[in-house]
């Protein structure tokens, strides 16, 4: 509705000079068809995006909020080379800590009890993200401290 207000209102010209306005008008479009074709099964998840791609519009609408965006952000080169950096960082330390902590029996990924969360790389890149994210980390640490040694470690 509002699209077609706007539309109504400024004028078809008018309203497609905007780089925003024909974003806004690519939501709509794709929020109309992408209704009843997100009820199917397999294009569910590719239709669940379209709220997410709002968030640019609102980011534009606000001038203080943009420029709060780009002091914090910066330029996306910034952006990459930090995610890069983490990645990088989450990478090495599973290394390390699948020399550290590494055990010589392994379960299958299949089994709910996963006590040694470094006996492979995946696990132990999963299990540095974890403690990174801090999202169950008391969990990992646990269950590391009681395959070795030393408990309480």
């Amino acid at each position: 509705m509002e699209a077609l207000v706007k539309i109504k209102f400024l004028g078809w010209n008018y309203y497609m000079k905007f780089s925003l306005h024909r974003y806004e008008l690519f939501l709509v479009i794709i929020a109309t068809i992408g209704l009843p074709i997100s009820q199917l099964e397999p294009w569910s998840p590719y239709f669940r995006c379209v709220p997410v791609l709002r968030t640019p519009r609102l980011i534009k609408l606000s001038s203080r909020l943009e420029s709060f965006i780009a002091k914090i952000f910066g330029p996306g080169k910034k952006m990459v080379l930090l995610l890069a950096g983490s990645l990088s960082i989450i990478l090495c330390m599973a290394m390390v800590s699948m020399q550290l902590f590494a055990t010589d029996t392994c379960e299958p990924l299949s089994t709910e009890l996963k006590r040694n969360h470094f006996c492979d790389f995946p696990r132990a890149a999963m299990a540095m993200f974890q403690i990174l994210t801090q999202e169950d980390w008391v969990d990992v640490m646990n269950h590391t401290s009681s395959g070795t040694s030393q408990p309480g470690f």
